[in-house]
């Protein structure tokens, strides 16, 4: 009787200390994806303007080859 209830105990203590860790490491995991995404957003953001800026002179650029031809 008193081996059943240690085996219990230990059982209840190993798959609460797993539970523990899972949430441990699933926070991390949320974490490093929110920096990383936030991270991604100010690089966008930073390209962005130079992108559309490429776009707008190419765009320039072919209506000039488009109307020589």
């Amino acid at each position: 009787m008193q081996e059943e209830i240690e085996e219990k105990t230990v059982r209840f203590a190993n798959t609460t200390t797993k539970l523990s860790v899972r949430t441990i490491i699933a926070g991390v995991k949320a974490y490093l994806r929110h920096r990383q995404k936030k991270q991604l957003a100010a690089i966008d953001e930073h390209i962005q303007g130079k992108q559309s800026i490429l776009l707008h002179e190419l765009s320039e650029e072919w209506k000039g080859f488009h109307d020589r031809g």
